[in-house]
């Protein structure tokens, strides 16, 4: 067990109170055995619980994985629902692309200036990913993120992180075609992230 008892969260008199975790105590669960086989996320001390994938989110997660690696080859390297380090945060983004590395990350926890890029699939979680993960992406000077949502068929595009937010925001709508800030050459279709006829 974690020896060391996280302080509480300031709750008024009476009421039930919330523990925070540190980073370190969490790993520490984690390395231990803690939560196998769970979608959580370590969000300001707090263990979240993930929605379950369903089937349209895992086939995009699938459908990226095979077109960055296809595109990228060692330009970078393709994490997918890997934990990243945002801050004192840990995340699970569906997909990132990552500075290459000797050794792939085996001597390191890749962390926000690592990524190149963050792709969230979004299904049930589109406010969590757009009011949540994509401000702790910009604080943590992430460069560019996708939100794809997958209820309106758009893929919303934040860059230029500044003050802890994104000063461009997009919506790319089937037809349109997406290019990789930090990856000059490497682009692809909103058609093909959602796997519509044609793409």
């Amino acid at each position: 067990m974690i020896a060391t008892r996280a302080k509480p969260i300031d709750s008024s008199e009476g009421a039930p109170q919330t523990y925070r975790f540190s980073l370190e105590q969490w790993h520490g669960m984690i390395a231990k055995g803690f939560f196998q086989n769970e979608r959580l996320e370590f969000v300001e001390g707090r263990i979240l619980v993930i929605s379950p994938v369903n089937r349209p989110h895992s086939s995009c997660v699938k459908r990226l994985n095979h077109v960055f690696s296809q595109r990228l080859g060692s330009q970078a390297v393709v994490s997918v629902q890997d934990p990243l380090l945002v801050g004192e945060d840990e995340l699970y983004p569906d997909v990132a692309l990552l500075k290459p590395r000797e050794g792939f990350y085996n001597d390191k926890d890749a962390s926000a200036e690592d990524a190149f890029l963050v792709v969230e699939v979004s299904d049930t979680t589109l406010q969590y990913d757009q009011l949540v993960k994509a401000p702790k992406y910009a604080a943590a000077a992430i460069l560019e993120v996708w939100v794809v949502d997958l209820g309106t068929d758009k893929i919303w595009v934040y860059r230029e992180p500044k003050d802890g937010s994104y000063t461009q925001i997009q919506a790319y709508e089937p037809g349109s075609s997406l290019a990789i800030q930090v990856l000059p050459g490497v682009s692809l279709t909103v058609d093909e992230v959602l796997g519509k006829p044609g793409a």
